[in-house]
């Protein structure tokens, strides 16, 4: 029994280590299947609804090909989009109403080039065919007056109360608004260029959702665009930074986000929306499956295959498209880049994510309420001490039933993290509590196997029975 125990000991603490070192260092690949397979067990088994999101990202990759001139040579190719191509992008946008659209870039363009060149306003008139939007523009706390105030900028403000010490300061604009895009949005910041989107430990990504200003407190593009869909006025988001531990925005009575002292959203870089998510349901008539994206993208090449309105490239509808295309009547779109470049944020598992991405996620873990969390280093190595103390107990001075009893301990330990799930949204990485779980099971199945030696008796009768 007790080489059986030692055994059992050393593969805990073993598995302990290993786990802790996979968790810090992000490696390898196979633990991250695992984490997202528990991850998605403890969503469904405690009844977390990943299809309260509804968001659709428009994707500017490198498949977008700027309009050009007809005999242009490779080498005149505009390499910068200008108004008439957000135009084109807009147009086929808005064959299919969206719901509420998120306009993330901040573009500058070059009155040089030709297709900036025009008496027509394109960008204008696609843009008010559209509900209103949500702008996106970058800022910053300067004092060199060269860069343009936003003090008449059309920046709304919202109710907060607490203490907004922590709260970054902006008063400069990194660059001027379009006017075009201005006549039919509201206009919120994506990023504050002095505190960008940062990592948080290995967990989490940091992302601004207020700041102040002398206008007052200013909402982030994310939170407009979260409202806007949701159809909350402004008068109803509110920050309460009163209380020490937990400091809120709430967009409406129903979406209360945690937000962090300096009024920041932490993303979990581990999340239910690092991949689309397909929601399938029985339809009206029987056998009638209807299916829907609540978490979904499309690139902006692919959006022209609409295959509505004379505007359109192909003239047909992409079947493999044509549900992520009826997303976009109910779900948030977000428009923006997501090319080789903007793919500098380290996301999960180790790779890089745009900016985009980061919102998209964001808002669909807002929309859904999923706020999760890892469970502490402290808590994650109590709760595996606690499964290897009670695995030494067993295997240790348990005579008989020893593998009943296991079972018995599993359960009652895996129940007990699914119920820490479901009550408070903290997560456990599942490598070393299962691993753990195995050798246990693998130390009861041994016992016959060891040597009578080990209890200090040659009869046979001492090795124990199951």
């Amino acid at each position: 029994m007790r080489s059986r125990a030692i055994l059992f000991l050393i593969l805990s603490i073993t598995s302990l280590v290993l786990g802790e070192m996979a968790i810090r260092y992000q490696k390898p690949a196979a633990f991250h299947a695992l984490n997202e397979f528990w991850l998605g067990f403890s969503l469904a088994a405690t009844g977390a609804d990943v299809h309260a999101s509804a968001v659709t990202t428009i994707r500017i990759n490198e498949d977008y090909e700027p309009l050009a001139l007809q005999g242009d040579q490779p080498a005149n190719q505009p390499t910068e989009l200008t108004r008439l191509d957000y135009a084109t992008i807009l147009q086929f946008l808005s064959h299919l109403q969206p719901a509420a659209v998120g306009f993330v870039p901040s573009p500058v363009f070059s009155e040089a080039d030709v297709f900036n060149q025009t008496d027509i306003t394109p960008l204008r008139e696609v843009a008010m065919r559209l509900p209103k939007m949500t702008a996106g523009t970058r800022l910053r706390y300067s004092g060199d007056e060269q860069q343009p105030a936003f003090v008449n900028a059309p920046l709304p403000t919202i109710a907060s109360t607490g203490d907004l010490k922590d709260v970054p300061m902006v008063n400069r604009l990194d660059a001027s608004l379009e006017p075009q895009i201005l006549a039919n949005a509201v206009v919120g910041f994506t990023e504050i260029t002095d505190t960008p989107a940062t990592p948080e430990g290995d967990a989490y990504l940091r992302i601004p959702l207020v700041a102040k200003s002398e206008k007052g407190l200013l909402p982030s593009f994310l939170v407009l665009a979260i409202a806007q869909h949701a159809g909350v006025p402004l008068d109803e988001i509110q920050a309460d930074l009163t209380s020490p531990n937990d400091k809120t925005l709430s967009i409406g009575s129903e979406l209360v986000i945690p937000i962090e002292a300096d009024g920041s959203f932490l993303l979990p870089l581990i999340n239910p929306f690092t991949k689309e998510i397909v929601r399938q349901e029985e339809g009206a008539t029987a056998g009638e499956i209807t299916i829907s994206h609540p978490f979904t993208s499309l690139t902006a090449t692919e959006l022209a295959y609409t295959g509505k309105g004379s505007e359109t490239v192909l003239q047909q509808v992409a079947e493999k498209y044509a549900t992520r295309f009826q997303s976009i009547e109910d779900n948030l779109v977000l428009l923006g880049f997501d090319q080789a470049g903007d793919r500098t944020l380290p996301l999960y598992a180790g790779e890089q994510g745009s900016y985009l991405t980061a919102l998209a996620q964001a808002a669909a873990v807002i929309q859904s309420g999923l706020h999760l969390r890892e469970m502490s280093l402290p808590a994650r190595a109590s709760l595996s001490l606690v499964l290897i103390l009670s695995g030494v107990f067993l295997l240790q001075f348990i005579q008989r039933k020893v593998f009943i009893f296991s079972v018995l301990l599993l359960i009652a330990f895996w129940s007990a993290v699914l119920i820490i799930f479901g009550q408070t949204l903290h997560w456990l990485y599942p490598f070393t509590p299962l691993v753990i779980s195995v050798a246990l099971i693998i130390g009861c199945m041994m016992r016959k196997q060891l040597p009578a030696a080990e209890t200090g008796s040659s009869n046979p009768t001492a090795k124990g029975e199951l």
